[in-house]
């Protein structure tokens, strides 16, 4: 009995081992993929200031174009 009450242990033991092991795993995938994630995120944000300040130039531009047209126009 004590011996089967030693084996039982030893069992429990190693499978608490072997699921905390699984969680630790589980855990640091976790944490790559949230890091991919994040830096995927940094990149689209980066290209969409990007963009942004491109049509701020256009739009700049054809305010410029618009205001000169107008001149001619009202001359």
């Amino acid at each position: 009995q004590k011996m089967r009450d030693e084996e039982r242990q030893k069992e429990l033991r190693m499978r608490d081992e072997e699921l905390r092991m699984r969680d630790e795993e589980r855990q640091k995938e976790q944490k790559m993929r949230d890091e991919e994630e994040k830096i995927e995120h940094e990149r689209q944000l980066a290209e969409l200031r990007r963009q942004t300040a491109e049509l701020r130039q256009k739009n700049a531009r054809l305010a410029e174009l618009e205001s000169k047209l107008n001149k001619i126009l009202h001359s």
